[in-house]
């Protein structure tokens, strides 16, 4: 198994599971009875999900739509841990077969995946949207022909989708914000690493930030801003030219990615202490805040961890719901997100995985240490 969830992982590629399937008897069988007045109800969906867990109906087929997985490790990360996790779940003989299809950012390739897992006739599509506009469409298709959609990740494209669980973005940027107002002078200087350019993640987690800076610190001033990408590249370049235009900072603000494990380098590099950050906080930026504390510094940092099992959250309700009729009781729901400081940050950082790591994940810890090797 391990062997092949590295495989996925690097291949990035449409994956199946080991034996092939033929279409599914519920979704042939939906699809039959559907009717030009639309998708199912969700009453019509919770009867089918009492019929499944009657014995009448075979174990599903589910397809799973990604939008984008790429070079971002937190994706990656979740998407080895649900490959691992599918695959038991198949082992178990709970689902009959899965598709992993991957959109690589493309919001046409994931309209035409979702449309090639009708096709396939999954019974099910758990999927992340590109954006809520470019899928609601094809989701509409697939409900028209009985299948169960399902969201993660990002808000649901359909009204129709049976639930969604999301991280809080709002809350990762409320309070990691909050902790650098409060650890900042009155009236101080900070910065702002943002996320990317109309990312729905980034425009909830700057409004956090904007919340509480204006009741924690309202005097604080940003002397410096702009996108980090999620990425430790782009966050890296950005922090360089906040400092050369203006070294006199107090705290940071950073969302998410490698962008915080990117400011702290810089700060390194450029002989300054570590300031308050906030930020997710992979492993190499917990890493270079522990180093940091047992060099002397009094380390003041606040980390979302952000849910990296999402779509195992998402799979396990499916399931729960298809086998025994049972659904959430709250349709839209956020994930946990616990916070790391000083004072609890060795009940995340894993010294044995590389800095790309992201705390949290259920993958085995064989699969973690082969995917997230040092020196790698």
């Amino acid at each position: 198994m391990k062997k092949k969830i590295v495989a996925a992982i690097l291949s990035l590629a449409m994956v199946f599971s080991l034996a092939a399937c033929g279409g599914s008897s519920s979704a042939d069988n939906t699809a039959s009875s559907g009717s030009s007045e639309g998708a199912e109800t969700k009453e019509e969906t919770a009867e089918k999900g009492t019929e499944q867990a009657s014995g009448n109906k075979e174990a599903p087929f589910i397809g799973l739509s990604y939008d984008g997985i790429g070079a971002n490790y937190y994706f990656r990360e979740s998407y080895i841990a649900a490959i691992e996790y599918l695959d038991g779940l198949k082992a178990e003989g709970r689902i009959r077969d899965y598709v992993f299809l991957d959109a690589n950012n493309d919001a046409t390739k994931q309209q035409q995946d979702i449309r090639d897992l009708i096709s396939m006739g999954v019974d099910a599509i758990l999927y992340q949207p590109f954006t809520a506009e470019a899928v609601s469409g094809v989701l509409k298709e697939a409900q028209q022909a009985g299948i169960i959609t399902t969201a993660w990740g990002r808000d649901a494209a359909s009204e129709k989708d049976l639930f969604t669980i999301v991280p809080d973005d709002y809350t990762d940027g409320y309070e990691t914000a909050k902790y650098v107002m409060q650890n900042i002078p009155e009236g101080g200087n900070y910065y702002l690493i943002k996320g990317m350019t109309g990312d729905p993640t980034g425009d909830y987690r700057w409004q956090g930030a904007l919340d509480a800076i204006a009741e924690y610190n309202p005097t604080a001033v940003c002397i410096g801003e702009g996108f980090g990408e999620y990425t430790y590249a782009v966050g890296k370049q950005l922090m360089e030219d906040l400092i050369v235009a203006n070294p006199n900072v107090d705290g940071i603000i950073a969302f998410g990615g490698s962008s915080g494990l990117a400011a702290v380098d810089v700060l390194n590099e450029h002989g300054m202490d570590l300031v308050p950050i906030g930020t997710d906080g992979n492993n190499g930026f917990l890493k270079a805040e522990k180093a940091a504390m047992e060099a002397g510094q009094d380390v003041k940092f606040c980390c979302a961890v952000v849910d990296p099992n999402l779509i195992i959250s998402a799979t396990d309700m499916l399931l729960e719901y298809m086998e025994n009729g049972n659904l959430p009781e709250n349709p839209y729901m956020f994930a946990d997100m616990p916070f790391i400081h000083a004072d609890n940050i060795d009940e995340y950082l894993r010294e044995d995985l590389n800095d790309n790591y992201f705390p949290g994940s259920l993958a085995s810890t064989e699969t973690l240490l082969e995917v997230f090797k040092i020196g790698e």
